[in-house]
């Protein structure tokens, strides 16, 4: 089944943000989130910002159905995987 995730602009809309677009410094502990009119809501999170110097990963994950931490950037490309 093809599913038509969020663009991410949709997804935050969800979040407690700073503003439209700042994910808090702090992160927060996982939420249900809906990533996608076809889906049910998934667990979200989002892991804290890093220290100044400290490589930067991809913050805001969803625990997909498969018990795997996925970006939520890539849910598209492993949705695709197991489905």
């Amino acid at each position: 089944m093809y599913v038509q995730f969020y663009q991410t602009r949709k997804m935050y809309a969800q979040l407690p943000m700073k503003a439209v677009s700042v994910l808090p410094d702090e992160g927060f502990p996982p939420r249900p989130a809906y990533i996608s009119d076809q889906l049910p809501a998934f667990m979200i999170e989002c892991k804290p910002k890093p220290a100044p110097g400290t490589r930067w990963g991809h913050r805001v994950m969803v625990r997909c159905t498969c018990g795997r931490d996925i970006p939520f950037g890539r849910m598209n490309q492993h949705w695709g995987t197991h489905s």
